[in-house]
């Protein structure tokens, strides 16, 4: 039964930002990319990064390693139910952003960071890079 398979879909679901693999999220990309081309809204897609205090990336495995999985948390924590998000490596995530404008993007990042920072400390830092997927789609 539908409704049924239906529950037991949504169950497994919370608030915030869904949290899947790499080859989901690339589906995703592709299915947001092509319904934007038909609604019009607006889709960005950030990358988040994990750097030091200095900028740079974080060569501390252990450390690298516990600051991803609050990174991963602060995303989902900090993110609308309708945005998705993923691991890309070690040390970088994945979001689309469904809905929103370049200056909303800003916004995001700032509560990601400021939950980060709530999760693993005032001294974890990240930096981040956005673009639009309509910017994406046009040939060079």
């Amino acid at each position: 039964d539908l409704l049924q398979t239906r529950r037991v879909v949504e169950a497994g679901q919370d608030a915030g930002a869904y949290d899947c693999s790499y080859p989901s999220f690339i589906d995703a990309y592709h299915i947001l990319s092509r319904n934007m081309e038909r609604s019009g809204d607006s889709v960005f897609m950030m990358l988040c990064t994990l750097v030091d205090y200095e900028g740079k990336l974080i060569r501390n495995e252990e450390k690298r390693n516990g600051r991803s999985e609050a990174l991963a948390s602060a995303i989902h924590l900090s993110l609308r139910q309708g945005d998705v998000f993923c691991k890309y490596n070690a040390s970088q995530y994945l979001v689309l952003l469904t809905g929103t404008s370049r200056e909303d993007c800003d916004t995001v990042y700032r509560r990601i960071e400021n939950k980060l920072k709530d999760l693993a400390g005032n001294r974890a830092e990240m930096k981040y890079s956005v673009v639009s997927l309509a910017e994406l789609k046009q040939p060079a």
